[in-house]
């Protein structure tokens, strides 16, 4: 074969590397964590609002962040 195979873009979300970052009413930060996969920075974000802190969801891999609590 003379043809070079496309490479596709990273498009599984499962491999992606998410910053949560955990925050007070003030906007200050308490803690920043990593994760790999959608699903993980699903769950870890779900945990830290039901514990009352407001959450952003950052998108390492693609740079976007894909999440931010109401009242940030």
């Amino acid at each position: 074969m003379t043809a070079k195979a496309k490479r596709k873009r990273n498009t599984a979300y499962s491999t992606h590397e998410y910053t949560i970052t955990k925050m007070d009413p003030t906007g200050t930060v308490i803690e920043a964590n990593r994760v790999i996969g959608s699903r993980d920075a699903f769950h870890t974000q779900t945990d830290a609002e039901g514990y009352g802190f407001l959450v952003v969801v950052h998108n390492v891999t693609t740079d976007t962040e894909e999440y931010r609590s109401e009242g940030l």
